[in-house]
């Protein structure tokens, strides 16, 4: 990134996962001034114009998680890049939790009644549709059991 060499300034949230928040106090023990973010306190999410307001012709990177691992809280995230990309910072997300989930509704005529199932994917993996079949017939034939 052109000019990056002079910027020291990273933003982050006080509740990111603690691999994030340890790599930012090593920063500041280089050199770099850390801003972290609170998240409003009813919903676990980042004030956008909190944000903005915290960036500064210095600040090279902002690092928000796409979703809290404890209380499942998703960011803003496009809004985020959005921003970011705006004002020339770099956007790091850590999206492993970020999921789709495809409930998919089974009947069940034996017993008259509907049987849910969550199916969980991940945004940063691939799935296929004869993948998604297999998992489809592999889920009926374990209800037909």
């Amino acid at each position: 990134m052109k000019g990056a060499k002079n910027k020291k300034h990273i933003i982050t949230t006080q509740t990111e996962h603690k691999c994030v928040l340890d790599s930012c106090r090593f920063l500041e023990q280089e050199g770099f001034d850390v801003t972290y973010l609170p998240v409003m306190n009813a919903t676990g999410m980042v004030d956008m114009e909190e944000l903005e307001s915290s960036m500064r012709d210095d600040t090279l990177l902002v690092s928000v998680m796409a979703v809290n691992n404890e209380i499942g809280t998703r960011q803003p995230v496009e809004e985020i890049g959005a921003l970011c990309r705006s004002k020339k910072i770099l956007f790091h997300t850590d999206g492993k939790l970020r999921l789709l989930i495809v409930r998919i509704v089974l009947f069940d005529e034996a017993n008259h009644g509907c049987v849910y199932i969550n199916l969980i994917l991940t945004f940063t993996s691939t799935i296929t549709k004869t993948q998604l079949h297999k998992c489809l017939v592999n889920s009926q034939s374990m209800l037909m059991k």
